[in-house]
């Protein structure tokens, strides 16, 4: 804002904008993967769709009248506009997030609600004009702040997630191992089971074979006699 020329007009007319939707439309689509929306909130994941599709309309409407028109004006509010829904949902994500009793989700939201406070901050600096007389009245580090601290509680989800998911890995495995070693006992049984059916089928027709000779030798001596 403080230098001339091309790149510095070309930034604070719309390239800062462009990045801020573009980044925005990411980070949505990253959460939905993250969370597993689809699955876990799909009232979240429509949502979070239609939020995605909105906020591209917006940025291909003011990318439009940025480079075929002249029309600073409707810039202006198409501008404004989207960074107000931003918030808004931000808002109403943060809302349906306190009402979850999923951890991982509450990192997030947590992380999210001290963003938009610090922002408000860094925008209340800005829209009164403070005069900067030290670093605290600075905008740009309450904002940096925010981000700072979105990072570390997304980090913390990160940590979690990851412990998560290694515990179901580590009982996935175990369950495996115990029904390998349950297929294993279990073959084992059906051997002995085979094997004493053996025993009784051998067991059975000795006895019958024993039993029938001793029937002929006891005929044969009556006979003899």
């Amino acid at each position: 804002g403080k230098r001339s020329g091309i790149f510095s007009s070309f930034f604070m007319g719309y390239l800062a904008f462009a990045m801020l939707v573009a980044g925005t439309i990411f980070y949505i689509a990253f959460t939905r993967k993250f969370l597993n929306t689809a699955t876990n909130y799909p009232g979240l994941h429509k949502i979070f769709y239609y939020e995605e599709r909105l906020l591209l309309m917006l940025l291909t409407a003011f990318s439009y009248i940025y480079f075929f028109t002249n029309n600073f004006w409707l810039q202006t509010i198409i501008e404004n506009t989207t960074k107000v829904l931003i918030l808004i949902l931000g808002i109403f994500y943060i809302a349906i997030g306190i009402k979850q009793k999923n951890k991982l989700f509450n990192y997030l939201v947590i992380g999210n609600a001290i963003l938009i406070f610090f922002s408000i901050i860094s925008f209340l600096l800005i829209l009164f004009t403070v005069r900067r007389a030290g670093i605290f009245t600075s905008a740009l580090l309450y904002y940096e702040v925010g981000i700072v601290c979105e990072l570390i509680f997304f980090l913390l989800g990160l940590t979690y997630k990851n412990r998560k998911v290694l515990i179901e890995k580590i009982k996935e495995q175990e369950a495996l191992k115990l029904e390998a070693e349950k297929q294993i006992f279990e073959s084992k049984i059906a051997v002995l089971n085979a094997q004493q059916a053996e025993r009784n089928r051998i067991s059975t027709d000795m006895h019958d074979d024993l039993g029938a000779g001793v029937t002929a030798i006891r005929l044969f001596s009556e006979l003899a006699k």
